[in-house]
Formats: structure tokens, C-alpha cells, sequence
């Protein structure tokens, strides 16, 4: 499902601008340098549809741009320059309307419609009603994952708490995550995930008839990452799911897994990689309705990109070309 259509930012973090509009699919895996804007870009994404500071993101428990800030220095990171305002724009698949947030470098962000600004009241109102979601289910609409590890615990801490334990065990999801994302890619007899004594994850693990709880947080970093994160995207159930570094401490096969669990949910997934793992992945599972987009900055921090089929990636790796190595190119 295609919800947001297009993106144009200028002096947004270190993007001075966009030389057009970025284009978005249902699927989409952004690569590009050090410093290329792939995290600027899923950060403004985030800020769609309620930025305002005075409303928490759930499980985060903090608004939007609190959680930016965490990882960066200070608001005035957000602009380009440090002082002033940025600019994104938003177009959304079926709605003949622009959305306009400007950011300004004390983290204020205020929505224009048409060039009209809208309060938060009509903001909740005209976004529920386009977006055809309840209005106290807006601040789920994207999810933003970070490669933090500092926000994976606060996440870790908030999931185990009572009201959501309950929904993920009343929904299955603690033992639908194992056997979907976990028991694919280890030996082990892993069944299911449940909170233990201490208020931490636990995986559940069989061996004959002998039953162990082992603490999540020492069954490696990637297994970690990937239950935390799934697990809160369970929890959540957003329409917009955004995910900087997928690759972080996971071996090539979790990456593939996860990559076909992310594809088969009806979610507008916008991810970032470094990784050639991902890449090759994306060919062996063989997703529909995907794009890559290569990134990379001029020398004046224009943001320019090209939109890559995975015919043409697979194209690419058969004639020995690793397609993170030409970005200079575009």
C-alpha cells in the first residue's frame, strides 16, 4: 500500500535541497554514502502526519521530534545551517493536496495545507478524514526505527509493560514473531517470547524435555534488534514503517527474513542500508511493487537521486558492477 507519493525538502538537515521531488513506492530501499541524506530523508518522513511536540509517539513515549533530537546534537540540527527553517513537502497517493511542515531550528513545526496553517485540532481532523484512521490512532501512523541502541531498551522497557504484553499475547505475536523471524534462521528450539521475573524478554527454548528461559539481550545483538523492533511494530500496527540501518548486527539470512516479513505486511515500508546482504537479498525473495533509490549529494548538498528496477540491479550484479560503488554517477 502507497500512502505518501513524493517528498521534497530543502534545508532539512544536510540537504540544501532536492533537485526533484523523491518518489516513493510501496516498497522502497534507499542506499547511498556516508552522508547522502538517507536518514534526513526517513526522519522527515516521520514528522508525517502529527509532528506536534505536545503529542507522544506510543511506545516511544515521546513526541517526534524529541525522539530526532535524542540523536542528534539539538533542534537546530534539524536545519540545514543551524539557524532558520526547513521546508518538507508531502504528496500523497490519491489526494490532490500539498502538505507542507516547516521546521525552524528550536524544533517548532507547523503544518501548511494549501498553503493554509493548520492548528492541531484541524490538523487531527483533515488527516483522519484523508487518511480514513481515527483520530487517536494518528500518532501510530508511522513508525520510525532507528539504529540506536539506547532507544532499543526504552523500547524493550515499554513493551513488557502490562497493557502491551497483554495485546501482543492476546494477538499471538509473541510466538507468531519466533516462528516467523527466529526459528528460520537458528538451530535452536525457540518457541515463543515472554516477559520474565526481572521485567526482561525471554525467548523460550526446548531441548528434549528440558525447557530453558534465556534472556533475549544474550542471544546476540541482531536476534535482539529484530525481536524488539518486530515485536513493537506488532504493537503499534502502523501504515508507515521506517527503518535506518535494517542491516545492523544481523547475519545475511535474518536479513532476508526479515525482509520477506516486512514485504508481506500491508505497510508502506521506506528503508536504509550500506549493506550488499540487502541488496542481494531484495533478488532472491522477490518483491513486487519495489524500488531502490541511489543517492547522493553534489558538492552545493543538492540531494539527487535515481530510481533503480531490480531487473536493473540484478542486471547490475551479473555484469560484476556493485551498484553502491557508481552513486558518483548520478
Amino acid at each position: 500500500m502507497t500512502i505518501i507519493e513524493a517528498m521534497n525538502l530543502r534545508e532539512f538537515r544536510g540537504i540544501k535541497e532536492c533537485e526533484k521531488p523523491l518518489r516513493f513506492s510501496k516498497f522502497n530501499v534507499l542506499i547511498g554514502r556516508n552522508n547522502s541524506g538517507k536518514t534526513a530523508i526517513l526522519e522527515a518522513l516521520f514528522l508525517f502526519p502529527i509532528p506536534f511536540g505536545t503529542y507522544f509517539v506510543p511506545l516511544f513515549g515521546r513526541p517526534k521530534i524529541s525522539i530526532i533530537r535524542l540523536l542528534h546534537w539539538s533542534e537546530a540540527s534539524l536545519v540545514y545551517g543551524y539557524s532558520g527553517t526547513a521546508e518538507i513537502n508531502i504528496w500523497l497517493k490519491g489526494v490532490d493536496k500539498t502538505i507542507k511542515y516547516i521546521v525552524n531550528d528550536r524544533g517548532n513545526v507547523r503544518i501548511f495545507i494549501d498553503g493554509k496553517e493548520m492548528n492541531a485540532n484541524d490538523s487531527f481532523k483533515f488527516f483522519s478524514e484523508i487518511l480514513k484512521v481515527n483520530e487517536k490512532n494518528l500518532m501510530n501512523f508511522s513508525f520510525f526505527i532507528p539504529n540506536d541502541t539506547r532507544l532499543m531498551r526504552e523500547l524493550c522497557t515499554e513493551i513488557v509493560k502490562e497493557k502491551t504484553w497483554n495485546y501482543l499475547m492476546k494477538s499471538g505475536a509473541n510466538v507468531r514473531i519466533v516462528k516467523e523471524l527466529i526459528s528460520k534462521v537458528v538451530r535452536d528450539n525457540f518457541t515463543e517470547v515472554h516477559v520474565g521475573p526481572n521485567n526482561k524478554l525471554e525467548i523460550r527454548k526446548v531441548i528434549g524435555d528440558k525447557v530453558f528461559f534465556i534472556d533475549v539481550a544474550d542471544i546476540g545483538d541482531g536476534i535482539e534488534r529484530v525481536l524488539t523492533y518486530a515485536l513493537s511494530l506488532e504493537a503499534v500496527q502502523p501504515k508507515i514503517v521506517l527503518w535506518d540501518d535494517i542491516e545492523a548486527s544481523a547475519h545475511p539470512g535474518l536479513v532476508k527474513v526479515l525482509l520477506e516479513w516486512l514485504a508481506s505486511k500491508n505497510w508502506q515500508v521506506i528503508l536504509s542500508t550500506h549493506s550488499i546482504d540487502v541488496l542481494h537479498a531484495l533478488l532472491d525473495i522477490e518483491l513486487e511493487d519495489i524500488q531502490i533509490l541511489a543517492l547522493n549529494k553534489d558538492e552545493q548538498d543538492t540531494l539527487k537521486y535515481r530510481i533503480y528496477s531490480l531487473d536493473e540491479l540484478e542486471e547490475m550484479f551479473k555484469s560484476g558492477i556493485d551498484i553502491r560503488k557508481i552513486l558518483d554517477l548520478i
